[in-house]
């Protein structure tokens, strides 16, 4: 296990997500990378550099684990049978520092590592000072009774906001044409119902949009690669990317509005050729002008409603405005 350094708010801006989700991240101010070229637009990333992007943050997000560290849980995980990622994450969040970490103990996971290794954790009444030490079902971690007081415990516990887990690019996987039941999803966060009872869900985490056949009891994907991103406008919806999506509304003619939250636009489905484009906002974080709709910058929308004249009723979440779009 090695030590991290140097400032860790870098992995935030290098990776381009406020991965521990902490308010202070300099990255809910300046969305873009570190440096002088920072702010340049970036290249499309290979599959391969989507995949190495997804390791790096996940190593950085479990307290910058060493390589080593790493590949060996990996190994291990892949040993198992079933989906080799779903075991890793589950070996990884075994892990004390993770888990002091998720109970609130403690501010960070760096900070996790630290209590762990001075001996403020007891487990099964004994004190263990691995971070790594595998926690098993029924046992019972502590902070000692002197350990109580400390400023970190008590910053800790003062904290309200969840401890999220951050996108990547191996995640949950919802198979086109799946039965309803049992399928997995990957962080579904809103719904919508078309004129024949279908339901649509937007996958958040997933960056997808499904389709479910609520007679046939059949999800089928209609938008979004799964990967993380803001692009496909004017081509098939299911090889565009979709960025966080947290919103979904379908008009009467059937189109499939989408609040893009991460690309900061909304986004629609047609109907008959499944092609998607953008309708409010151009990827830019901002507010407004109102007017044309391309050229209106949103914040982060979070929800969207069509009233029944086909009004479009946009939460613009962080400029903390409603805006209607009318066709």
């Amino acid at each position: 296990m090695t030590k991290r350094h140097q400032a860790k708010y870098k992995i935030d801006r290098r990776m381009g997500q406020n991965i521990w989700g902490r308010p202070k991240s300099p990255i809910n101010k300046r969305e873009y990378g570190p440096g002088q070229h920072g702010q340049r637009r970036k290249g499309k990333l290979s599959d391969y550099g989507v995949q190495l992007r997804a390791k790096q943050k996940l190593k950085g997000y479990y307290a910058n684990m060493s390589e080593r560290h790493f590949r060996g849980i990996y190994d291990e995980a892949r040993r198992l049978k079933g989906d080799t990622g779903a075991h890793m994450i589950a070996l990884l969040e075994r892990r004390l520092d993770t888990m002091i970490y998720r109970a609130k103990f403690v501010p960070t996971v760096f900070a996790a590592r630290q209590f762990i290794s001075h001996g403020h954790i007891k487990v099964n009444g004994k004190r263990v000072t691995v971070a790594s030490f595998r926690v098993k079902i029924g046992d019972v971690i502590e902070v000692k009774e002197k350990s109580k007081q400390l400023a970190l415990v008590l910053e800790a516990n003062a904290q309200l906001i969840a401890r999220r887990f951050p996108d990547l690019a191996f995640a949950i996987v919802t198979p086109d044409g799946a039965a309803l039941e049992g399928a997995p999803l990957n962080g579904p966060r809103a719904m919508a119902f078309d004129a024949r009872g279908d339901m649509y869900l937007v996958l958040r985490e997933g960056n997808a949009v499904y389709r479910i056949d609520m007679r046939a009891r059949i999800i089928h994907h209609i938008a979004g690669t799964g990967t993380n991103g803001y692009s496909g406008d004017g081509g098939p919806a299911v090889q565009a990317q979709l960025s966080g999506p947290k919103g979904i509304a379908i008009a009467p003619d059937g189109g499939v509005f989408i609040d893009d939250t991460e690309s900061h636009t909304v986004r629609r489905i047609d109907p008959r050729t499944g092609v998607i484009d953008t309708v409010v906002g151009n990827g830019t974080r901002g507010d407004g002008p109102d007017g044309t709709p391309r050229s209106c910058l949103l914040a982060r929308p979070h929800g969207i409603f069509i009233d029944a004249a086909g009004g479009i009723y946009i939460a613009d979440s962080e400029n903390h405005k409603i805006r209607l779009l009318k066709e």
